[in-house]
């Protein structure tokens, strides 16, 4: 059994992956689940890099997303690596493995990327491809260079319900939707449902928010959770923030990183400022700047509105290097009505 904190609503994380530049979607993820952690008096706030991929030097990225981070106002209580939990995860799946040994929950995968993507279309939301179990019907002879998959319930207890503050309850079928989960690549590289199971469970993380795109993730990663005698928790997927073409922003996709917003001379509160105006914490027609303490007061998921918020490009520049730009004609936003003051 896993040594975890207890489930804690006032503990939450913000959990980056060091494969590029910090984008303006990637600091809304952040200020929702530090908002979401710090409205409580007594809150523990974790920064959990997300480093497994060791096929790339991720040093240097996390390095600067961590000073990004600071420039930007947030502060937090712990700062954890995951490729420091190597030990951990293996750990979680010799216990996954233990469970049955009559009929192991993780088997062999010897299919190819290629072999998947021809037999299973990708989610258009959350790029998911459910897995149609060739090798748990015929396992491969020899389990060198092998991928380990996680056997879903094809009967009884396979539906999975996500408690979530935006979305509210959704139930997903781990069979029809999901499909059996790869916890180890072939390269020995432990995934990420497997790895943000077991974190968020040791670490006592009581509610995560991160991006509509990974709604369906939760309910694979409640399962695990289950298998490892974790305590289920609560959720919070925040609606995305779409680019003018109507996709996602994405760091290889080169979406507006906060690099570029400081060379467009734009402070911490613009940056933050706008972030709340997109999670629709404060009622005016445009941005104004604020900072991260102001936005705490102003938290609630109730606000929050379900559905993408589309992000105008050309619109950027103006607002977070003119500093009267928030002040001008009709738009103009009075914020002490709305007691906001700074």
């Amino acid at each position: 059994m896993l040594s975890a904190l207890p489930v804690r609503p006032s503990t939450g994380r913000f959990a980056p992956s060091p494969t590029g530049k910090l984008h303006i979607g990637n600091v809304y993820t952040a200020l929702g689940a530090y908002l979401s952690a710090r409205r409580f008096a007594h809150s523990r706030f974790i920064l959990r890099i997300e480093d497994l991929d060791t096929s790339k030097d991720t040093k240097r990225e996390s390095e600067k997303i961590i000073r990004d981070l600071e420039w930007l106002g947030f502060d937090w209580d712990d700062l954890v690596f995951q490729s420091e939990r190597l030990d951990i995860y293996r750990e979680a799946l010799k216990e996954i493995k233990n469970l049955n040994p009559e009929d192991p929950l993780i088997y062999p995968c010897s299919c190819s990327r290629k072999e998947i993507c021809a037999e299973s279309p990708a989610d258009p939301i959350d790029g998911m491809r459910v897995y149609k179990g060739k090798c748990r019907k015929n396992p491969p002879a020899s389990a060198q260079g092998c991928s380990l998959r996680l056997k879903v319930p094809h009967e009884g207890e396979k539906r999975v319900e996500v408690r979530d503050f935006i979305f509210g309850p959704r139930i997903f079928d781990l069979e029809r939707q999901i499909g059996d989960a790869v916890l180890m690549r072939r390269d020995g590289q432990f995934t990420y449902q497997l790895a943000v199971a077991v974190d968020d469970g040791i670490e006592g993380i009581g509610q995560v928010v991160r991006g509509r795109d990974l709604l369906k993730s939760s309910a694979l990663q409640i399962y695990i959770r289950r298998l490892l005698g974790l305590k289920d928790l609560r959720f919070a997927h925040l609606p995305l923030i779409l680019e003018n073409g109507g996709g996602k922003m994405s760091k290889s996709r080169g979406s507006v990183d906060v690099t570029a917003l400081k060379e467009w001379g734009a402070s911490p509160e613009r940056i933050i400022g706008f972030c709340a105006w997109l999670m629709h914490l404060y009622p005016a027609p445009m941005p104004v700047p604020l900072g991260i303490e102001e936005c705490v007061k102003l938290f609630s998921y109730k606000k929050v509105k379900f559905g993408p918020n589309r992000l105008g490009d050309v619109e950027l520049p103006a607002y977070f290097s003119d500093p009267h730009w928030w002040k001008t004609g009709a738009e103009r936003f009075e914020r002490t009505l709305y007691g906001i003051h700074g």
